[in-house]
């Protein structure tokens, strides 16, 4: 409809030219030219016609961010009643040190065989096995790998300690215990000291006597014991106990 009615004022336009211009002096411009001049600018921008701002949709995809990836959480033993930790994972083994109820320690490895636990002993480079009957494991412990133990040496578990006697002294809950016993045994790595069933001292091979100094209150008992110990595993235990008066 736009193009027949700019067609219909060209039209009109030329056929006033031809009347004026036979009136108008040559030394003019025409207005046939005038006319001519501007059907070539209509024509020109008909042909190119001015691009238009088109508007650009926004894109109606929700942009999604990458979740966080989740850390696993480390592997941990909680220690429940008071526990040795040994060389391996069977009471063949020797004890590497005891840990008390409430420890939390990172775990390494597991041999579920077993039902014990490598664990990491705290402010050392070292590692022992716990057994999973004296604790709890907590964290992503499903893919610790599984661990083989090296044989234990093909020696005897060493003698048990011969008789243990003791002295002690208690002053206002302060007790000093001197133990001694006799070495029997000629294959142990050590000796083992244990108070009320936490070990307390690791002596070297040959050793016969250990002092303890600890707090106990009114009317409180104690027991002592030593085992001797070695790659085999560790000798039945001699016991003393006292009460402090």
């Amino acid at each position: 409809m736009k193009k027949l009615w700019m067609g219909v004022c060209i039209l009109a336009l030329a056929a006033l030219a031809c009347n004026i211009n036979a009136a108008t002096p040559s030394s003019q411009p025409g207005l046939a030219t005038i006319v001519a001049q501007t059907m070539q600018v209509v024509m020109s921008e008909t042909a190119n016609p001015p691009a238009l701002n088109t508007p650009v949709e926004a894109s109606t995809t929700p942009s999604t961010t990458p979740a966080a990836t989740q850390t696993a959480a480390k592997p941990i033993l909680t220690i429940n009643k008071n526990t040795t930790c040994r060389s391996g994972p069977s009471s063949n083994f020797s004890i590497i040190t005891t840990f008390t109820p409430g420890t939390t320690l990172e775990i390494a490895g597991k041999d579920t065989a077993d039902d014990f636990w490598l664990v990491k002993v705290p402010n050392t480079s070292d590692t022992c096995w716990a057994s999973g009957q004296d604790a709890t494991a907590s964290g992503s412990y499903a893919s610790l790998p599984e661990v083989t133990p090296t044989a234990s040496t093909p020696q005897g578990v060493p003698a048990r300690p011969g008789s243990l006697f003791y002295q002690y002294s208690c002053s206002f809950g302060n007790v000093t215990a001197q133990l001694t016993w006799a070495d029997t045994s000629n294959n142990e790595t050590g000796y083992h000291v244990y108070r009320n069933g936490a070990l307390i001292a690791t002596l070297p091979a040959n050793s016969t006597s250990y002092t303890d100094t600890t707090t106990i209150g009114a009317g409180g008992s104690l027991t002592y014991g030593v085992t001797a110990y070695n790659n085999a595993g560790e000798s039945a235990a001699r016991t003393q106990s006292f009460q402090c008066k």
